[in-house]
């Protein structure tokens, strides 16, 4: 079994970067998963270690969670949040969303109904997307920058804990 993911988790690291698109490979789930939601409404669970299919909204099940590995990035999606995973990056419906990223030169954009975040540097931060529409991000450690391209604001940092 342990081979088996070992084989996918490698192949996803050398065939997302010959597409030039990011594919989010499904790690770990908790409670009782997610499921993609297809045209007519028809529903399929997204099961571990199969990719998340892309430009499909997936939705996660009340009281569950699960986490998804991208290109140096590890994504947890919470409870009951929808979203959908496309080539410019996460569009996130509702609910939450906590980011990691171990590569200073990562890039990410998260895209909420009121706006477009891009998300870059090393650390790990929360995102939710709020009743109005808008987002709360949090940054929890590391180093990393929001920028938001709707407003072309400058870039918020949030500095490294240990370096003070």
């Amino acid at each position: 079994m342990s081979r088996l993911f070992f084989s996918t988790f490698a192949l996803s690291l050398f065939v997302g970067p010959l597409f030039g698109q990011k594919s989010h490979l499904l790690v770990y789930s908790q409670g009782d998963g997610a499921y993609a939601i297809f045209g007519s409404n028809q529903k399929e669970a997204v099961k571990k270690a199969n990719f998340i299919p892309k430009n499909t909204k997936i939705s996660v099940r009340p009281k569950s969670g699960i986490e998804t590995i991208s290109a140096g990035f590890q994504f947890r999606f919470g409870a009951e949040s929808k979203f959908e995973v496309g080539d410019e990056g996460i569009h996130l419906i509702d609910g939450s969303l906590m980011i990691r990223s171990r590569n200073v030169f990562n890039k990410s954009n998260i895209r909420t109904p009121r706006g477009l975040v891009e998300i870059s540097g090393s650390g790990t931060a929360l995102i939710q997307v709020e009743q109005n529409g808008g987002a709360k991000l949090v940054g929890v450690l590391g180093k990393l920058a929001f920028k938001c391209k709707n407003s072309g604001s400058t870039s918020i940092y949030f500095p490294d804990p240990s370096s003070s």
